[in-house]
């Protein structure tokens, strides 16, 4: 992703996504998190031109502040 990263950023227009909390004790679950009013929100993206184009939203955990 180099590439993409330094040539082909985007921002994909989004009205809710989703992340799923795994179990140990069953099927993981989807948590939904959209805008409290839902409108659309961007999300920043990177995008690599193939046969099929493929568009990548790349996440990370989150930074607990103290």
């Amino acid at each position: 992703f180099q590439e993409a990263l330094a040539k082909r950023r985007c921002i994909v227009p989004a009205s809710l996504f989703y992340e799923w909390k795994e179990r140990t004790d069953g099927p993981n679950l989807p948590h939904a998190f959209a805008r409290q009013d839902r409108s659309l929100f961007g999300i920043a993206g990177l995008w690599q031109p193939d046969i099929i184009s493929v568009m990548s939203i790349r996440t990370a955990m989150n930074n607990p502040t103290e």
